[in-house]
C-alpha cells in the first residue's frame, strides 16, 4: 500500500491516511508529519543519501546544452534542502519545488506548473516530465507535458508506469537526453 503512493505529497498522504492510536483517539495529521520530518532528518544524517546513478551527469548536460533542470518533489521544503545539500547538487538545478511550495501534490500539474515559472518557461510543449513513479507520470498528463519519461531505477515497476500516459519508459535517468529533440 505504502508503495503505491510514492511520488505523492507526503503531507497529502498522512492527512488522507485514517490516523488513530490503539485506544481510539485520532492524531493529528500534523504530529504524524513532524515526526515523519524528524525520523527522515535523522535517517539523512545517521546514513547519508545516495544519488541515481547518472542523474547528476544529466542534469550537467543538460545544462550545458541549454536546457533548464528543475526537480519537484512530494517531500517539503526543508527535507529536500537538506537532500540537495547533501548530493551538492545545488548548483546543478535551476528550481527545485517541493510538496510545500503548491496547494496540492501529485497527480495534480501544480510542481510542473511552479517549475515552470521559476524556470521561465512559457510552453507546456517545451516541457520534459522525467519521474519513477505512476504519480509523476499523471502529474505530467494533468500538466500536458511535451514529454514524459518514466524511469525503472525508482519506485514504481515497468507495468505501473507502462499503464500511465507515457513518451517512454527507461532503464534509467541516462537514457532521456537521447530522446529530446536538439534545440530545446
Amino acid at each position: 500500500m505504502i508503495d503505491s503512493m510514492r511520488g505523492a505529497s507526503k503531507r497529502e498522504i498522512i492527512a488522507k491516511a485514517i490516523l488513530a492510536t490503539t485506544d481510539g483517539r485520532n492524531v493529528p495529521a500534523d504530529d504524524v508529519m513532524t515526526v515523519f520530518r524528524d525520523e527522515l532528518r535523522r535517517r539523512l544524517r545517521a546514513s547519508g543519501v545516495s544519488p541515481i546513478d547518472g542523474a547528476g551527469d544529466v542534469f550537467t548536460a543538460l545544462r550545458r546544452d541549454g536546457m533548464r533542470v528543475a526537480l519537484t518533489s512530494g517531500l517539503a521544503r526543508e527535507t529536500m534542502t537538506a537532500i540537495l545539500d547533501e548530493l551538492r547538487w545545488t548548483s546543478l538545478v535551476d528550481a527545485c519545488i517541493c510538496a510545500d511550495d503548491v496547494a496540492e501534490g501529485r497527480p495534480a500539474p501544480f510542481l510542473i506548473f511552479r517549475a515552470m515559472e521559476a524556470t521561465r518557461t512559457r510552453s507546456t510543449a517545451a516541457v520534459a516530465n522525467v519521474g519513477d513513479t505512476v504519480f509523476d507520470l499523471r502529474s505530467a498528463a494533468n500538466a500536458g507535458v511535451g514529454w514524459s519519461f518514466g524511469v525503472l531505477t525508482g519506485a514504481h515497476r515497468h507495468e505501473a508506469l507502462a499503464a500511465e500516459p507515457h513518451t517512454a519508459v527507461v532503464g534509467s535517468i541516462r537514457d532521456v537526453p537521447a530522446l529530446l529533440p536538439r534545440g530545446r
